[in-house]
């Protein structure tokens, strides 16, 4: 499956202090006991409460989108994936040693790699799945499944290691959509030539910073604006355009 597309943050009026929701929100689901108690908190994109670490983004290379880390400064940037195929919408494991994403290859499966490169593995190797998010305690990946046989699209779970997959939600309107993520814009920045855009982005881990991608008239940058809508900066700037943002916590 597609991921979602970055959510269009454009804005023709004034800021208003306070709408801190430009970005993301997040579901996220914990299984709780054996009774399979589901708990919804919403939750801006990417943060695990702690210090700020590295960010995680997808990037183009001509040869299929690859995810690249940074640190917050925009110094150290590195690839992580050097897969066959699209690797997108990343995702942070709460400790910050793992990454959970999209790969687009022979099949739309969810992987999961070391922050440093190592490790890769596809957890589902068949089918269709996308948006994969860690649950809080970092045991589990929320993720959607589709299948094309039934039009059924589902939110599931699975243990990080694949396992244990097993259905959250029955949608009762097959080919509707079950997407465990929710995209909200709101106003924050407030460009008004129609070639200057704000993407939607990720939440610092400290709850300070936004991070998002600046599109100015062809060119690309990583940027980041505190939560109420001041003191925009670049971070850096990308010949080709950073997507699927996500902060991830310093792992100490």
């Amino acid at each position: 499956m597609t991921a979602l597309p970055d959510c269009e943050a454009q804005t023709t009026t004034q800021p208003r202090p306070g709408r801190d929701h430009l970005m993301s929100l997040r579901m996220i689901i914990a299984l709780v006991g054996s009774a399979a108690l589901l708990s919804v908190v919403a939750a801006a994109d990417a943060s695990t409460p702690g210090s700020n670490g590295r960010l995680v983004f997808s990037q183009d290379t001509g040869a299929g989108a690859q995810l690249f880390t940074m640190r917050s400064d925009g110094s150290g940037v590195r690839q992580v994936t050097h897969v066959d195929g699209d690797a997108v919408a990343p995702d942070w494991s709460p400790d910050g040693s793992w990454i959970v994403f999209e790969l687009d290859a022979d099949h739309a499966g969810i992987a999961i790699i070391r922050s440093g490169g190592s490790g890769l593995r596809d957890l589902t190797p068949t089918g269709l799945q996308s948006q994969p998010v860690f649950t809080p305690d970092g045991r589990s990946i929320v993720f959607d499944r589709f299948m094309p046989s039934t039009g059924d699209d589902s939110i599931w779970t699975m243990r990080s290691d694949g396992s244990g997959q097993r259905r959250l939600t029955r949608n009762p309107f097959p080919g509707q959509g079950g997407d465990p993520t929710v995209r909200a814009c709101g106003m924050l920045t407030h460009y008004r030539d129609g070639e200057i855009n704000a993407f939607t982005g990720s939440y610092s881990p400290d709850g300070r910073w936004i991070a998002y991608r600046l599109d100015n008239h062809g060119k690309y940058s990583l940027s980041k604006i505190r939560t109420y809508g001041v003191l925009a900066q670049p971070i850096r700037r990308f010949a080709e355009a950073p997507r699927y943002i996500d902060w991830g916590t310093n792992p100490g």
